[in-house]
């Protein structure tokens, strides 16, 4: 995804604790370039910018990593 190519949809699922219940959840990821990607799920989506190492170190709306 941080190379470029096609969006890729994914379906997770997910654990709830304490029911044990399971969550699906489709997600999308769209690469923009410069290690950019845009993530959405449902009416929710977020760009996630990655450092050379591919680490995140910004989340819109959530977080930026400083230092």
């Amino acid at each position: 995804l941080l190379d470029g190519g096609e969006a890729r949809t994914y379906t997770m699922r997910f654990v709830t604790v304490p029911e044990l219940d399971t969550v699906l959840s489709e997600q999308r990821y769209e690469p923009l370039g410069g290690r950019v990607v845009r993530y959405s799920s449902g009416s929710f989506a977020a760009d996630i910018a990655f450092d050379e190492h591919g680490f995140v170190h910004y989340y819109q709306g959530f977080l930026e990593r400083v230092g």
